[in-house]
């Protein structure tokens, strides 16, 4: 599983429609920079046109806007063997804050790669704070299985928080797996 893992951190989005660039991530180090969580290659605040020059995507329109962001969302990004949507979130006053990459696929796979991630960054990163969880949420007749741990950054100058769930809905066979990093400036904090 490590290896696939290895392979999957080691084949950056790559992103081929009408000639967008490449860009290659070399290992799970490259979301951590100088203590802060990014993106590899990008730095918080930067705007949409600084984020395609970097990252080869097509950042014209936003998917939607909503509570003064823009959020823009990238579809069949192939990563590691797999297809994952990227979400990109700029505040329309102050840059990127936020990079998710997300997969929909069956729960046994997502949660096995939950884990192998998991266990990777708690080694590079040491234990999450605040935390690992596995939760049962209710939203009205529906309850969502939850796992997730959260990573704070170290730095006090540029916080940044790392977040990795996988969530699926009882009773279905799909789960949802998500990495994201943002700045917790304008993320939530929970």
């Amino acid at each position: 599983m490590r290896k696939l893992l290895a392979l999957l951190l080691t084949c950056m989005i790559v992103f081929a429609l009408g000639g967008c660039g490449r860009r290659e991530m070399t290992g799970l180090d490259q979301f951590v920079e100088d203590g802060v969580f990014v993106y590899p290659g990008l730095e918080w605040g930067m705007t949409p046109a600084e984020v395609s020059a970097v990252t080869g995507w097509p950042l014209e329109k936003a998917a939607y806007s909503s509570d003064g962001d823009d959020t823009y969302e990238l579809h069949e990004i192939p990563y590691g063997g797999e297809e994952w949507t990227a979400q990109v979130q700029f505040m329309r006053d102050g840059g990127l804050w936020c990079v998710s990459l997300l997969q929909e696929g069956k729960i046994r796979k997502a949660e096995k790669l939950f884990d192998s991630m998991d266990a990777d960054f708690t080694e590079m990163l040491g234990e999450p704070d605040p935390g690992h969880y596995r939760m049962i949420k209710e939203y009205g007749d529906r309850r969502m299985i939850i796992s997730e741990a959260n990573w704070k950054s170290a730095s006090e100058e540029a916080p940044s928080r790392m977040q990795l769930y996988c969530s699926y809905q009882e009773g279905q066979d799909t789960a949802f797996l998500g990495l994201i990093v943002m700045h917790p400036a304008h993320g939530s904090e929970n």
